[in-house]
């Protein structure tokens, strides 16, 4: 790849318009990370305390962070996997044979084109169970109103050599810090963390994380961005 003195003044300027743009976006994101600071400055936290919770929600105090257990209410089971459970994702694979077509240069400049042929796992259906009811500190709740926290691995079983099932669950306890609108006698909005008390659970969404996400990302678009312009032939700068 030959770069000349055109594509490099051409590179500084689009990596400079990038930047620009950057600074706009994280402008904004950091305008909506000030206000949400400042909603979980104002909430209302509650350590365990099931009379609290309970009158915070007929008394319609707003947002709030509270600590306790997320239960499942009627668990759930499956003959595949011992257990039960208050979530089960079952995801059926098959193993595919697939091609493609692989193109090389030699040390004379030649290039070689030749077949591959790879196998991989393919999703090709699932099924879905989970409970219609869960529990936080005592309070029953639809199975949609909480979220429950990420699936985790349970096991593989192989029907055969190309047929394969991956299944993933919910166990039927948690403990964290749920944080949610309260009032009307319910709770809308609502984010659970998991095996985090209230502290760790402000510490870690005052973090800016997502401010230092997005730059990542960014700066892997500027730098994919100039590859790419690099790459080109671009013969319209001479």
């Amino acid at each position: 790849m030959n770069i000349t003195k055109r594509e490099i003044l051409v590179s500084i300027a689009i990596i400079s318009i990038l930047l620009a743009i950057g600074f706009l976006i994280a402008g904004k994101i950091s305008d909506s990370l000030t206000n949400s600071y400042q909603e979980y400055n104002t909430a209302v936290q509650i350590d365990r305390d099931k009379e609290l919770f309970g009158y915070s929600m007929r008394t319609n105090v707003g947002n709030a962070f509270i600590y306790g257990d997320l239960t499942a209410v009627d668990t759930i089971s499956i003959p595949d996997i011992p257990g039960l459970y208050s979530y089960i994702y079952k995801l059926e694979e098959h193993h595919v044979q697939h091609t493609r077509v692989i193109t090389t240069t030699d040390s004379k400049g030649h290039t070689h084109t030749h077949v591959e042929h790879y196998w991989t796992w393919d999703a090709y259906r699932y099924w879905k169970w989970h409970c219609k009811e869960l529990a936080f500190l005592g309070y029953k709740f639809d199975y949609n109103v909480i979220p429950l926290p990420d699936t985790e691995y349970y096991d593989t079983i192989y029907k055969s050599g190309c047929v394969r099932f991956v299944y993933y669950v919910c166990k039927t306890k948690y403990i964290g810090t749920l944080y949610a609108n309260v009032g009307n006698d319910t709770i809308k909005d609502a984010r659970f963390y998991n095996e985090m008390d209230i502290e760790s659970t402000i510490k870690w969404l005052e973090s800016g994380y997502e401010l230092i996400l997005f730059w990542c990302l960014w700066i892997l678009f500027i730098g994919v961005s100039v590859f790419g312009f690099y790459y080109l032939e671009n013969r319209w700068l001479e």
